[in-house]
């Protein structure tokens, strides 16, 4: 199992991404503050759910984008 597909709407810096990924070993490259971190974060984010009490700081509403929902 893999995952095939991220899509992150107005979280953090992001306003909208559609990543495809595929079996093996897939990269984020880019340069400095265009959101390899957040993407990782993101998928961080839904795969553990029960995030440890020393990370609960990491969903205050600052890290979501002040855009709200796209407009597509």
């Amino acid at each position: 199992m893999y995952i095939k597909n991220v899509k992150v709407r107005n979280f953090r810096g992001i306003q909208s991404a559609d990543i495809s990924l595929h079996p093996g070993l897939n990269f984020l490259i880019g340069p400095n503050n265009v959101g390899k971190s957040t993407i990782l974060f993101a998928i961080d984010l839904v795969l553990n759910p029960n995030i440890q009490w020393w990370r609960r700081d990491v969903l205050s509403e600052v890290i979501f984008s002040a855009a709200g929902p796209s407009s597509q």
